[in-house]
């Protein structure tokens, strides 16, 4: 905690010399009561549970041509540490150079913010030519202290990760393609998509293919939608796709599909897998009612469902949020989450 108080100080009085942007919260979250499928019963747990998508210390500052961004969060643990990292400048107007950590995708929904495997993070030189409303990027990911390509003695060069994206947008909607690859273009993930709206409905489609250990292995569609029916917020996505070998398990190896992912984890050979999400957003008053569903694979052998109601509320500064979570498979579990929230 000293260093992190240490930390926020020396910012704090660099503020007061230079534009920085400073921003943060706390965060905690828990449980009422659970019971698991096994039979275990548990009541009144709470941890410290704050990434840094969710309520940070973020400084940052930004200005025509240059600017940076650093995180602190607390992550799962009372151990605080730094993340997102990350500077940019422009050397002329149309380019710009951004290095440190990047995230980023085709489209993706906003329920998880995680649904989508044209996602791609990780550490880096990146780079960026804007022309209208044309954008290309380039991305060359070693991770942090690593270098993207190494050539050991008398050995076989070695290159990390690879990513190009172009995106336009325009009266049509927006669209973009993108392709990526790691251990020396070993796997790979490519594909396409469509932003587009139809007048209160708002949706997007992705098409992505996978090589994995030089195999091609699989291939995947997504699509949103995002619609209002009277005061009632509603959004599905849904994806599915076939693996066509054993080689689809190498998939998860990249960064961005990782197996806790929608679908991410149905990886067996010669397979189909059709997973989904959504969400109904119901406001009544202060309160923001909502109910989750989620299925990974409705094709899965074995039927397993997450349902959760629950609702959003504020007391003064803090944001608290409640449910119940129901898992439904061979047998039944359930949980009653909550968490707290201030951001100042």
């Amino acid at each position: 905690m000293k260093k992190i108080v240490g930390i926020i100080a020396a910012v704090a009085m660099a503020a007061s010399v230079f534009a920085i942007e400073f921003t943060g919260g706390m965060r905690l979250e828990g449980s009422l009561f659970s019971y698991s499928a096994d039979g275990n019963i548990g009541a009144m747990m709470l941890k410290t549970v704050n990434q840094d998508y969710h309520k940070p210390f973020v400084f940052s500052v930004n200005g025509d041509e240059a600017g940076a961004q650093l995180k602190i969060t607390e992550g799962d643990s009372a151990t605080e540490k730094t993340s997102a990292w990350n500077i940019w400048f422009k050397p002329v107007d149309a380019l710009k150079i951004y290095l440190g950590a990047y995230d980023t995708n085709i489209f993706t929904e906003s329920i998880d913010w995680t649904g989508s495997l044209t996602q791609v993070s990780g550490y880096g030189y990146g780079f960026q030519i804007a022309a209208g409303a044309l954008n290309w990027d380039v991305i060359l990911g070693g991770g942090n202290g690593n270098d993207w390509l190494s050539v050991p003695k008398g050995g076989d060069a070695v290159v990390k990760d690879f990513y190009t994206r172009i995106t336009f947008g325009g009266d049509f909607g927006n669209a973009g393609a993108f392709f990526y690859a790691n251990d020396t273009f070993k796997n790979m993930k490519f594909g396409a998509g469509y932003k587009g709206s139809a007048g209160d409905v708002g949706f997007f489609f992705n098409f992505i293919g996978f090589v994995a250990n030089e195999e091609f292995a699989k291939i995947r569609a997504e699509a949103d939608v995002t619609m209002a029916l009277g005061s009632i917020g509603w959004q599905l996505f849904i994806d599915g796709g076939y693996n066509l070998n054993a080689s689809a398990a190498g998939v998860t190896a990249m960064a961005g599909t990782d197996s806790w992912r929608l679908s991410g984890g149905a990886n067996a050979a010669e397979k189909a897998f059709v997973g989904f999400v959504t969400k109904f957003s119901i406001p009544v008053d202060a309160f923001g009612f909502y109910v989750y569903i989620k299925d990974n694979d409705l094709l899965a052998d074995q039927f397993a469902m997450e349902i959760k109601p629950g609702f959003t509320t504020n007391v003064g500064a803090c944001a608290i949020e409640v449910a119940i979570d129901v898992n439904i498979a061979d047998k039944v579990g359930f949980s009653v989450p909550v968490n707290f929230g201030v951001n100042f």
